[in-house]
């Protein structure tokens, strides 16, 4: 549900759920969340950004200070102990706060409800790239580093693709897409259309299950 706090009660009310996770709603005030995981990405930290409109954030950076976790997105694979310790310095947490550090893995495999292909698959066949996403440029980079020929046709942020959008698409051979935009675009556009999945990988993954497991744990005895 649009509304938090009504899509909580039917929740409670139907599923009575053990935990309910909720995607993007930091400032969601009306709805106060038992453990708080703020995200960051890496070339575009909160503590370098301003509020609306000067910058994008929604809020004034103080309000990190309800985060329980801070994770910083998108960092390269390779990026060294020293670069994380610069960072944490850099965001200043709270003695309540964890920092960790993640990076964007991608698939070598390009899926459809067609099938799969292989980056091997593809190398032979031109493609369009088409991305509704904030920032592009780390699935551009991935792409261009195995050698593939494409051009691309880049849409803001929750794009809400037209009718023109699908005409045009509709007229390309094959298509690559993210997986978000592929569920929105499968049954609209009748070409070869393919997604790359991607995966998080947080660098230190026990202690992110541990402070799970320590909040979890904390929550049934409550």
């Amino acid at each position: 549900d649009g509304n938090r706090q009504k899509g909580i009660s039917l929740l409670q009310e139907q599923v009575n759920p053990d935990i309910i996770l909720l995607d993007d709603a930091f400032q969601h005030r009306k709805v106060r969340a038992g453990f708080n995981i703020l995200l960051s990405t890496y070339n575009d930290l909160y503590v370098n950004d301003f509020v609306l409109p000067t910058g994008n954030l929604r809020e004034p950076r103080h309000g990190a200070k309800r985060a329980d976790v801070i994770v910083v997105t998108k960092c390269p694979d390779n990026l060294s102990q020293q670069k994380k310790k610069e960072i944490i310095t850099k965001i200043k947490p709270k003695a309540n706060q964890i920092v960790l550090f993640s990076s964007i893995a991608y698939s070598n495999e390009f899926i459809s409800d067609l099938g799969r292909m292989t980056i091997e698959d593809i190398k032979s066949k031109p493609f369009t790239l088409v991305t509704g996403i904030a920032n592009a440029k780390l699935l551009v980079d991935y792409l261009d580093s195995k050698n593939l020929t494409f051009s691309h046709s880049e849409f803001k942020d929750h794009h809400d693709f037209t009718n023109d959008d699908i005409d045009k698409l509709k007229t390309k051979t094959l298509v690559v897409t993210t997986e978000k935009d592929y569920m929105r675009l499968k049954n609209k556009v009748n070409v070869n259309l393919f997604y790359l999945p991607i995966e998080v990988k947080l660098h230190e993954q026990n202690v992110f299950n541990e402070l799970l497991n320590a909040f979890v744990n904390d929550f049934k005895h409550l």
